[in-house]
């Protein structure tokens, strides 16, 4: 493992802000209740929150960079749209946002990607950005990528954030191919979520533990299994990990423990960049178009963007 280190939501209005902390107030009392009477309510309840991804904001910049896109639908094994969008002609990259995040977060990798000579696709998971949807999950994040690179790769490189990284390396188990990998922020252990979840919500460890037998059943795998570190001793593909060191969603630990384990990864340690903000730092972008294009056909195209 190589180790390197350098330095470095929107605002809502005060009414939707008080409304939205009204209504998570108001549904955490609610199913304390339901905790404490019908544990079994509970946990339907929690699992249906607990799949329900928040949707934010597009940025002025963001939503402009992606009108001027190719954007496009396709539709998975199960018959459901996905709204993903794609730039430029070559080996193709593939982005893979994280948890309440979208395709578009990626936009500043787009135009050094292109000029490099690759070619760009970027998906919506399902219940985010523009793909419709009421739930998500680690698993329909990898459905789509596998899907997508089936139809539109084969995949020279995934570029993938937080959930989206976890679901990467989920694929890569699961059979997805890839030359190479860029994860930032990936959480090592997308299951333990559930008890930060269950203490956010002032449940009891019996609805918890009810709420992951629901999910197991649901997506036909063991809660204990999602330990990503666990497959990265498996993994072959090349591998950039890129994690800040005051990110307060994902420890940093997390990363580390995956680039032990990793043979042949590079873990890059930034400063000051926090979860998401490590998606438009330029020297994040910089460093990862290198990487991939380290084993990429050297050709080179403009970026034909009419982006105003």
């Amino acid at each position: 493992m190589n180790r390197h280190k350098f330095s470095g939501r929107p605002k809502k209005s005060t009414i939707v802000r008080y409304q939205t902390q009204l209504r998570k107030a108001t549904t955490r009392n609610l199913i304390r209740w339901l905790d404490r009477w019908t544990p079994d309510t509970a946990a339907r309840l929690a699992e249906r929150l607990y799949l329900t991804p928040p949707r934010y904001p597009v940025p002025l910049a963001e939503r402009r960079f992606l009108d001027a896109a190719h954007r496009f639908t396709f539709t998975t094994e199960r018959g459901k749209p996905v709204v993903a969008w794609s730039w430029g002609d070559g080996p193709t990259v593939f982005f893979m946002h994280g948890w309440g995040g979208r395709g578009g977060q990626f936009y500043h990798f787009v135009e050094p990607l292109v000029r490099a000579g690759f070619s760009v696709v970027a998906i919506d998971a399902p219940g985010h950005g523009d793909t419709p949807g009421d739930h998500s999950s680690l698993v329909d994040f990898c459905e789509v990528l596998s899907q997508a690179v089936d139809k539109f790769g084969p995949a020279h490189a995934v570029i993938a954030h937080s959930l989206g990284a976890a679901a990467t390396v989920w694929c890569l188990k699961e059979g997805l191919k890839a030359n190479r990998v860029v994860l930032i922020a990936p959480p090592n252990s997308p299951g333990e979520y559930t008890k930060s979840f269950a203490a956010y919500l002032g449940v009891s460890d019996k609805t918890r533990l009810a709420m992951e037998k629901r999910l197991e059943r649901r997506y036909h795998i063991a809660w204990q299994d999602l330990q990503i570190v666990k497959f990265a001793k498996q993994m072959t593909t090349k591998s950039l990990i890129i994690h800040d060191q005051n990110d307060r969603e994902v420890p940093l630990e997390s990363s580390r423990r995956i680039a032990e384990e990793w043979q042949g990864s590079e873990l890059l340690e930034t400063h000051d960049l926090g979860h998401t903000r490590l998606l438009s730092d330029p020297r994040v972008v910089h460093r990862s178009v290198s990487f991939i294009e380290n084993l990429a056909p050297r050709r080179r195209k403009g970026l034909h963007l009419n982006v105003g």
